[in-house]
């Protein structure tokens, strides 16, 4: 990797989110998935209990259980129109054997970009208890605020006009749509789907909380 591959990096960070890095900080790495792998034997071993908040990036979940440490779940609650952390599970739910919190921002596939507030709170009970958090923030770039994406509006009225099958989570960043269909099973709604020319990802696969929800791809058959 050349030099000036990490100085525009540098570079970009700074200008966009006003906080400055120095080379010696960064390293690099062939993927996002890569980097939570070492992460967790770095700062983990096996049997110990490492944190996600599904549903979730389906990596996550697959990452702690091929590396032999247990899985915990602190379910996002959707209310209002959002997904949001809940704090009082995840305290609840810390034992002196948890290590670890595999975090994502903007959250993959709910599409939740956390308020500092948010992040604070999240900090202020993983340091107490010695907990490292990993944040994968791959789509940190790509925020909707103010700026509205097409498909926002192609899916939002689809949805309203189908309130007692259909519920579209509004994202405030990533490029993912997240789409509940209330009264369909994961096989009808796949099938049926395809059967219309839309590829999409099943929510069951980003962990519990998932069943009945899908992702839309950015292609069509």
């Amino acid at each position: 990797m050349p030099t000036s591959a990490f100085e525009t990096q540098i570079d970009w960070i700074e200008s966009r989110y006003g906080f400055p890095i120095q080379r010696s900080m960064m390293l690099l790495s062939p993927s996002v998935v890569t980097s939570i792998n070492i992460a967790i034997e770095a700062f983990s071993a096996v049997g110990y209990e490492i944190i996600v908040q599904p549903p979730i990036y389906p990596p996550f979940l697959h990452s702690i259980t091929n590396r032999n440490r247990k899985l915990i779940l602190n379910l996002l609650q959707y209310e209002e129109g959002y997904y949001r952390m809940d704090y009082d599970d995840l305290q609840a739910k810390i034992t002196p054997r948890t290590k670890m919190l595999l975090f994502c921002s903007p959250h993959n596939p709910a599409g939740r970009v956390w308020h500092k507030e948010e992040l604070e709170k999240l900090l202020e009970i993983t340091q107490k208890q010695g907990i490292v958090v990993v944040s994968d923030e791959v789509h940190s770039d790509i925020v909707w605020t103010p700026h509205t994406p097409l498909y926002t509006a192609l899916l939002e009225d689809l949805a309203r006009c189908y309130p007692r099958c259909m519920r579209f989570v509004k994202p405030q960043g990533t490029y993912l749509a997240w789409i509940e269909f209330t009264n369909l099973n994961d096989k009808q709604l796949f099938e049926g789907l395809i059967k219309q020319g839309l590829g999409v990802s099943m929510g069951r696969n980003f962990g519990k909380g998932g069943r009945g929800i899908c992702t839309p791809q950015l292609y069509t058959a």
